[in-house]
C-alpha cells in the first residue's frame, strides 16, 4: 500500500524535485521507510495524512526542509 504525501500547490517544480530526492533517500537508506512506496498528491497544504507517528513526523520535517531549501 502506498503512503500518500500531500504537497501544497504552492510548492514549485524545483522544490518538488528536492522532495522526491528526500523520499528516494528514505526508501533506500532509512530502515523505517525501506521499500516504502510513496505517492505524491497536490493539495492545499503539505502533510502525510493519517500518520502521526514519530517516523512520519521526522520524514515530514525532512520534506519541509527540502521545500525550504535547507
Amino acid at each position: 500500500m502506498a503512503i500518500v504525501i500531500q504537497i501544497s500547490h504552492d510548492v514549485g517544480a524545483e522544490e518538488l524535485h528536492r522532495v522526491r530526492d528526500v523520499l528516494n533517500h528514505a526508501q533506500t537508506y532509512d530502515p523505517n521507510w525501506n521499500g516504502a512506496v510513496f505517492e505524491l498528491e497536490r493539495d492545499d497544504f503539505t502533510c502525510i495524512p493519517g500518520r502521526e507517528d514519530a517516523d512520519a513526523v521526522q520524514l515530514l520535517n525532512r520534506i519541509q526542509r527540502a521545500i525550504d531549501g535547507r
